[in-house]
């Protein structure tokens, strides 16, 4: 959806594969469903949020790359549901950019001659439903000062990757583990 003149997927049966996996999560009563990164298109935020507060059920995915001007943001979402007052359904939403690029990643924006925000590295500690944790987005995992930053704090962290390097980043989290 980055490429020029390309516009996301919002098609039919790419909404039909995501309501499906909403609705298998729902079915198992889960309290979180992981999504990876880059895996929904930003026209679906709304969708999302929505879902989340009506299910009760936290929701953690990457945006499809959000292109301004000559930026490319790669952008984590968590969702964050909760009852006010026990009865009025709501939802927190956190958004943040990606902190550390891949390097395969970097090539291809600036093959299309794009260029990634400029930020100050920082995560969130989320507590929720009695619960500590943070996010990560896939390469971020690979810095270890970052993932360490929680140590002895949160009681899981979430990763969030699209990376066909499957062993590199099992074995990343098994030693943040």
């Amino acid at each position: 959806s980055y490429e020029p003149l390309r516009v996301p997927n919002t098609s039919w049966d790419r909404q039909v594969k995501l309501f499906n996996l909403l609705n298998l999560a729902e079915r198992a009563r889960c309290d979180m469903l992981v999504l990876p990164e880059v895996s929904v298109p930003y026209s679906w935020l709304p969708f999302m949020v929505a879902h989340a507060r009506q299910t009760q059920m936290a929701l953690v995915f990457g945006l499809e790359h959000w292109v301004s001007g000559k930026t490319a943001y790669n952008l984590l979402v968590t969702i964050l549901p909760f009852k006010e007052d026990g009865r009025y359904r709501a939802c927190r939403l956190f958004i943040r950019p990606k902190n550390h690029y891949a390097p395969a990643e970097l090539r291809e924006l600036e093959r299309l001659d794009l260029r990634t925000p400029s930020v100050t590295p920082g995560y969130f500690l989320f507590e929720w439903r009695d619960t500590r944790f943070t996010v990560f987005n896939c390469y971020e995992l690979s810095n270890i000062r970052h993932r360490s930053a929680f140590r002895g704090e949160i009681d899981f962290l979430v990763g969030a990757e699209w990376n066909r390097d499957t062993p590199y980043f099992s074995n990343i989290v098994e030693s943040a583990v």
